[in-house]
Parts: structure tokens; sequence; C-alpha cells
């Protein structure tokens, strides 16, 4: 994960009830519709705990702010989301244990912090560039690599 200092975080967003946070610039792309999007180089998708907190600690958003179904209860965090579009926080450091728990900390105080949670088969996945040809995938009992096609 190392690779992630020195990037922004520029966007954040659900699908399938999992969580996907982008690092780097966005660029221009289209989805599987055929339709215009962006992406970054780098993501980051999770399925167990995570919260992002200003500088003061204080809760921006997190895991419980989503679901069950499509529920959302993230509305205090619309400031948060447009700043990822402006002036995005970089990433300054990572910190990790044993048991998987990863700690970003970023500019302007902002925090991502991710939990693993049991009875969760995968925990997070890291998404190089696709370049890379790999995935690192944290599932409840290892940390595996995934080989990908490119």
């Amino acid at each position: 994960m190392n690779e992630l200092i020195g990037q922004p975080l520029t966007s954040m967003w659900r699908y399938a009830g999992l969580q996907k946070f982008e690092f780097g610039v966005q660029k221009p792309s289209r989805n599987r519709k055929g339709e215009k999007v962006t992406h970054a180089d780098w993501g980051l998708v999770v399925t167990c705990r995570w919260q992002i907190d200003d500088k003061d600690e204080n809760k921006i958003v997190g895991s419980e702010d989503f679901g069950p179904q499509s529920a959302r209860r993230d509305s205090d965090a619309s400031e948060f989301y447009k700043r990822l579009q402006s002036d995005p926080p970089i990433v300054q450091s990572i910190e990790g244990n044993v048991r998987g728990d990863v700690y970003f900390t970023m500019s302007e105080g902002y925090t991502l912090d991710i939990r693993v949670q049991a009875n969760l088969d995968e925990q997070w996945r890291l998404m190089p560039p696709k370049d890379k040809m790999f995935q690192i995938v944290l599932t409840e009992h290892s940390l595996d690599t995934v080989f990908t096609d490119a």
C-alpha cells in the first residue's frame, strides 16, 4: 500500500454494498455500458468497517452510514465529497497491524480507518493500475495476491 502515499483521495462511491476509495488523478474512461466516467489508477474496495474523521477526530462518514439495502445516512458528508473533486486530501502515511486493520493519515488532518471484522470472507482489496496485473486481497484468513488479465 505504500504506493498510495502521496496520492490524493479523489473519489469514493458505493456499489453492491461495498465501498470503493479511489486514489490518484481522475482520468476519462468508459464504464461497461459505454457511458463516459472517470476513474483513478488506484482503488481500494472495502467490505469491512471503515470511517473517515476530520482533524478534530469528528466522524465525517463511515460504513454505518449505509444500508441495509440502499439506505443512506451520509448527507452530512456532502461538503467532504465536494472537496474530493476540488481539493482532495493527500495520503501522508499508512499504518497496519497483523489483523489487517489499516489506518491512513491524510493532509488537513483527515484519517481513514479500516477495521476488519469477523465473518467476512473478503475484508478489503487493493486494486493497482491495470498494468500491474495483480490485486492484493485480505480475506478473513490470509493476505493473498490475485493475478489479473491485462
